[in-house]
Order: C-alpha cells, then structure tokens, then sequence
C-alpha cells in the first residue's frame, strides 16, 4: 500500500472485550447524528453493530461509518 499508510498498520493482535448488556429496551428510539448530533447518557451495552443507551436509546454504528465522533467519558 505504500509508506504513508504504515503508521496505521499495527503487529499486534486485536483487543477484544466483552461489555454485557446491563437492560434491553422495551421499547427502541433509534438515534441519528444527523438529526441529534450531540447527545449525552449512559451506555448499557453493545449488540452487535448497536450502542445501547440509556433511555432506550440506540445508535446504529455500520449506519454512521465516515462520521467523525468525539466521545468523552467522565
């Protein structure tokens, strides 16, 4: 691929984690950056390709590939 991609090739193995699902909604409010481009709560698992908030609140991360996305944890 060339020299300028190499910073983003690593020799290590991947990570892996498992973050289990605190509560599954009853009822789901599927998010969009678009439309909500800031948001706050508390996340209570992942399912698959879904971040599952609080609220019932979930965010579909394959639908926003390409976005950029600040996180901030405290």
């Amino acid at each position: 691929m060339g020299p300028v991609y190499e910073p983003f090739f690593i020799d290590e193995p991947p990570e892996e984690f498992v973050y289990p699902v605190l509560n599954y909604p009853d009822k789901v409010n599927s998010l969009t950056l678009d439309k909500v481009p800031n948001m706050a709560g508390t996340l209570e698992g992942i399912k698959g390709q879904y971040l599952l908030f609080d609220g019932g609140r979930v965010l579909n991360v394959r639908r926003h590939s390409g976005y950029r996305v600040r996180i901030n944890i405290g």
